[in-house]
């Protein structure tokens, strides 16, 4: 599915392109040994925190994150883009940090302020989906709803708390630059 996602994208943003254009690409991957980061125990720690909700079954199955990361050698596809009228033009593996752990550790954040930085990060990306499910066959209210919310991020920012130096999260992005070919 992620190669098909992929080869979709690059069609649609060819044909947005005019010869010549320019698509810079930042799309997150695996590096040489299959590794991708230490996000993992934010999707464990999401799925925990909706079990402590009264939610259904059927709202647990939908609050899923599916995520594949593509090895960054498979998003080099010379005949992909050859394909699209795309020339690659430059590209680079890079690992990203997230040094919140590391200023923990260090003293410069106390353990508040760690699990409610990354409790918000969390939140920035994962709330919109939460709240969807949870408003979904209109049997809860909006204050319901927002009530929901709150315990949820309570009960995830506590189990930051517990679990503060397992959060070793980085990350590895490949950065893509593609040019449409001129006619």
């Amino acid at each position: 599915q992620a190669r098909l996602d992929y080869t979709k994208f690059l069609e649609h943003h060819s044909n947005e392109l005019l010869p010549g254009g320019v698509l810079i690409l930042c799309i997150g991957c695996t590096n040489d040994n299959g590794f991708h980061g230490g996000i993992e125990i934010i999707f464990q720690l999401l799925y925990k925190c909706a079990k402590l909700l009264p939610m259904t079954e059927e709202e647990l199955l939908d609050f899923t994150f599916p995520v594949y990361y593509q090895n960054y050698k498979e998003l080099i596809d010379y005949d992909l883009f050859k394909k699209f009228s795309l020339k690659l033009i430059k590209f680079e593996l890079c690992e990203i940090r997230i040094d919140m752990l590391t200023r923990f550790q260090q003293g410069e954040l106390t353990l508040d302020e760690f699990a409610k930085h990354g409790t918000q990060f969390v939140r920035s990306w994962s709330e919109p989906l939460l709240q969807e499910i949870l408003e979904k066959n209109n049997h809860r209210s909006k204050e319901a709803v927002k009530i929901l919310l709150e315990q949820f991020w309570n009960i995830y920012e506590q189990e930051v708390k517990e679990l503060a130096n397992q959060f070793n999260i980085h990350g590895f992005i490949t950065f893509l630059i593609l040019k449409k070919d001129l006619l």
